[in-house]
């Protein structure tokens, strides 16, 4: 990456990025955010969804907003249903699991630039009060006092902050790969080998946002879709369970917000990670269209309304500006 950040930055500033930005290619590229943060980063739970700080989230939208056309849900899906080729350079702002930051940090700026954006949830987090599995993982493994952890047979290091973290990792590929696994298993079973306490419940709720907030936001330019009901990786699952999932999830969303959820983003959301039997599960399910998340920009027209690709945001602004300009580079 420090590469790709010296080159943005000689390219910004020679003014080369400036004078590519006036040819609009035909593209929509779909920025995928998870959370956003205050100063410095320190979390007891998993830092890698953690994306800028809120100032430098200000700063990339104001660039946006200037050098792209910023779509709505209704704009993409416009383009998804009646196949019409992408006019420009269009750009999307996502945020996928509903954490609080969300409300809090991001949507003040969305509102004061009168940007557009589609925040996807997971239903039973945010009924539940309950923090994904990721978040879980990564909060055990940092509390471990053990220099190793027996976990399904396996010896995994935690000895130091390098060895949680490959253990962390190691970890999240289990459930994201295991088919038919039980996430709610795996996290009592490793409470049991780190020999800590799964978080409280009213500390995993306060990295949530609130039926309320989400309601909130609905309500003020902002669309609410669904990130399925349980956040389990779909290609894991047989077709009914992923069909249950879906239907779930846009079922309590739409007696939540009294209006039709037409997206889903599919979680994880990489080539691994949904199947076409997944894609056949969400329409059946009543989506209009869904989202993957496969580092890829959509070029001329939106080709698969299932299958629509998203890109997760640099956090250098350079790398930003440089990669929504011209995404073949600095992909």
């Amino acid at each position: 990456m420090r590469k790709k950040e010296l080159l943005a930055g000689i390219l910004c500033s020679s003014g080369a990025i400036g004078a590519l930005r006036l040819h609009r290619r035909s593209s929509l590229t779909v920025f995928n955010y998870h959370r956003i943060r205050r100063g410095r980063l320190a979390t007891p739970f998993d830092a890698g969804v953690f994306g800028p700080s809120v100032e430098m989230f200000e700063l990339q939208m104001r660039w946006l907003k200037e050098s792209a056309d910023v779509v709505s849900e209704a704009d993409v899906l416009d383009l998804a249903r009646s196949g019409r080729p992408i006019p420009g350079r269009c750009a999307m702002v996502t945020f996928d699991d509903g954490y609080i930051d969300n409300y809090e940090l991001a949507f003040p700026v969305l509102r004061a630039l009168d940007l557009p954006a589609i925040f996807f949830i997971p239903t039973r987090s945010i009924e539940q009060r309950t923090l994904g599995w990721w978040d879980i993982i990564s909060y055990l493994v940092k509390r471990c006092a053990k220099d190793r952890v027996i976990f399904r047979a396996g010896s995994l290091p935690t000895a130091s902050p390098a060895d949680r973290a490959a253990t962390i990792r190691q970890l999240l590929r289990l459930i994201k790969s295991t088919r038919g696994t039980s996430t709610e298993q795996v996290l009592n079973e490793l409470s049991r080998a780190c020999e800590v306490e799964l978080p409280a419940r009213d500390e995993q709720s306060s990295q949530l946002m609130t039926w309320e907030q989400i309601e909130e936001m609905s309500g003020k330019n902002m669309a609410v879709g669904s990130h399925t009901h349980s956040h389990g990786v779909l290609s894991t699952m047989d077709e009914e369970a992923q069909l249950s999932e879906m239907k779930r999830s846009k079922e309590i969303l739409e007696a939540r917000l009294h209006h039709e959820v037409r997206s889903l983003s599919y979680p994880v959301g990489g080539d691994a990670h949904f199947t076409g039997a997944t894609k056949d599960a969400a329409h059946a399910a009543g989506y209009v269209m869904a989202f993957s998340f496969r580092n890829r920009v959509n070029r001329r027209r939106i080709r698969d309304p299932f299958d629509i690709k998203r890109i997760s945001p640099p956090e250098d602004l350079s790398v930003f500006k440089a990669v929504t300009v011209i995404p073949t580079v600095f992909l």
